[in-house]
C-alpha cells in the first residue's frame, strides 16, 4: 500500500498512528520521524508549523518555521525535563529559565544587548543595564565666577554596568572669569544615588602652585565636588576654583553609584 499523501486543508478525525516517518510541507521523504520538508511561506502571518489555531501577527516577512499565537496562555509554553528535572522553561510571558549557564563563546557571538532605556530591577542578583558612551563635562564654582570647558578638545567617556558608572575624562579649560569657591564637576552621564561618595585623585596641570596636586572627590546628586588635599591631615581646602586657570588640564578617573 503506498504512503498516503494529505493535501493542504485535509482534516483528520480521531486518533491516528503513523508507523515510519511524517513529512510536513511536501510529498518528499522525511529525514526524521517528523520533518518539516518545505521552506515557510514568505508571510508575516504564516508558519510552516503553527502550534496554535491562530495566525501569527507581525512575524518575519520572510516567513516562520515554527510559530504560535494562542488567544490566551498561562504557565509554561515550553518545558524541557530530564528525569523529572526541568532544564529549560519558557513561560507564556517570555521568561526563560535555564538550569545551566548561557554559553555565548562561539565565534561571532559573545554579545548581550540591553535596551536603550534601562528596565530597572529591584532584584539584588539582576544585571539590568550596560552602556558605553561619551559625556560633556562642565564645571561650576560654589562662590562666584565661571569656568569654560573646551568641549571640542576634551574627551570624556563612561561605562555603566548595572548601577556602577566608570568615568574617564580629559578636560581642557578654555577660559575663566574670577572663579572662587568649591569646584563642582557637573553633567555626569547618570544621576548619582543619594549619599554615594566617589573618591579619587585626579591629576591637575595648571599654571600656578597647584600643578600636579592631589585632590579628593566628594558627592553631589548631578555632579562631584573636587577639593584640594592639604596633605597634612587637615580638612581639604574648599576653594579649588581659584586654582583653575585658562588652559588648565585635568585628568580624572573614578566610579560612582547611579540612582538606578
Amino acid at each position: 500500500m503506498p504512503n498516503p499523501v494529505w493535501s493542504q486543508g485535509t482534516v483528520i478525525n480521531g486518533d491516528r498512528s503513523i508507523v515510519g516517518s511524517l513529512c510536513v510541507g511536501s510529498s518528499g521523504a522525511a529525514v526524521d520521524r517528523l520533518s518539516l520538508c518545505a521552506a515557510p511561506v514568505a508571510s508575516a502571518t504564516r508558519a510552516l508549523l503553527n502550534l496554535s489555531n491562530t495566525a501569527l501577527s507581525g512575524g518575519s516577512a520572510a516567513g516562520t518555521y515554527i510559530g504560535a499565537n494562542p488567544a490566551a496562555c498561562t504557565g509554561d509554553f515550553f518545558n524541557l525535563q530530564v528525569a523529572n528535572t526541568s532544564n529549560a522553561r519558557l513561560t507564556c510571558g517570555g521568561a526563560l529559565t535555564l538550569a545551566s549557564l548561557i554559553d555565548v563563546s562561539a565565534a561571532g557571538a559573545g554579545q548581550i544587548q540591553f535596551p536603550a532605556t534601562q528596565n530597572a530591577s529591584a532584584g539584588v542578583n539582576v544585571l539590568d543595564d550596560y552602556e558605553e558612551g561619551t559625556w560633556t563635562p562642565s564645571m561650576t564654582c560654589g562662590t562666584s565666577g565661571t569656568i569654560t570647558v573646551n568641549t571640542a578638545s576634551s574627551n570624556a567617556r563612561y561605562t555603566k554596568v548595572g548601577r556602577v558608572v566608570f568615568i574617564n575624562a580629559y578636560i581642557l579649560v578654555t577660559s575663566v572669569s574670577a572663579p572662587t569657591g568649591r569646584l563642582t564637576l557637573n553633567t555626569l552621564p547618570f544621576t548619582q544615588v543619594a549619599g554615594g561618595v566617589p573618591v579619587t585623585r585626579p591629576y591637575v596641570l595648571t599654571t600656578n602652585a597647584y600643578t600636579g596636586m592631589a585632590v579628593a572627590v566628594g558627592d553631589e546628586i548631578t555632579g562631584v565636588t573636587i577639593d584640594r588635599d592639604a596633605g597634612t591631615g587637615a580638612d581639604p581646602a574648599l576653594d579649588f576654583c581659584a586654582a583653575i586657570k585658562a588652559a588648565t588640564e585635568m585628568y580624572i578617573a573614578f566610579s560612582y553609584m547611579a540612582a538606578t
